[in-house]
């Protein structure tokens, strides 16, 4: 088993337990519900990669695993978003009531707009003199995808960075932790949403 899918079935593992936690917890509050909906997403996105890497895969399975895997990056993004603009804040009931339209737009609609173009979110060709070796492209859905990912990706880094610089005290050692595990994980999916976006071609085994 390659080292990528091992981190693929850890990161799954940890985002269930996390997500486990999260929805047993006596306190209910949109906080913990944004959290739980980027746990759950980013759990199923770490799934679908172990199940890519597998080499018993189909190869009709295996380009609706790609769409499913752009869809899931999009609805934890948007759950991050949520995320990053109750978290530490007192006054979250008033930003969430401000941001009511963006967040309800992001959250929704590009869910459907893939949904209703789903076969333009990833499509296999064969090229001239490679009739062998099919070739897996990001269509306009995929695309756009990949753009909103690093869009709302700059808006979370922004909003944490707007948490970070307002809290005080102890509540500051508190949010440090969580702000730079959470805003290390928005770079380093912005570094890779980046690469497929200038690298869309995927070349196929099968």
């Amino acid at each position: 088993m390659s080292s990528l899918a091992i981190s693929s079935i850890l990161g799954f593992l940890a985002g269930l337990l996390l997500l486990v936690r999260v929805l047993f917890h006596e306190e209910r509050s949109p906080m913990r519900s944004a959290l739980g909906w980027f746990l759950l997403a980013a759990a199923a996105e770490c799934l679908i990669m172990a199940l890519l890497i597998s080499p018993n895969i189909s190869f009709a399975f295996s380009i609706e695993l790609h769409r499913v895997r752009i869809l899931t990056m999009v609805i934890w993004s948007a759950a991050l978003l949520r995320f990053s603009l109750i978290y530490g804040r007192g006054d979250y009931a008033e930003v969430l009531r401000r941001w009511r339209i963006p967040l309800s737009v992001v959250t929704i609609a590009p869910p459907l707009v893939l949904l209703g173009s789903w076969y333009t979110v990833a499509r296999v060709v064969w090229l001239e003199g490679n009739s062998s070796r099919p070739f897996l492209i990001q269509g306009f859905g995929g695309r756009a995808a990949g753009l909103l990912v690093i869009l709302l990706g700059i808006l979370v880094l922004m909003n944490l960075e707007r948490t970070l610089r307002v809290s005080i005290g102890t509540m500051r050692w508190r949010l440090k932790y969580t702000v730079l595990g959470i805003g290390l994980f928005t770079v380093v999916r912005l570094f890779t949403a980046t690469q497929e976006l200038l690298h869309a071609t995927v070349v196929l085994s099968w």
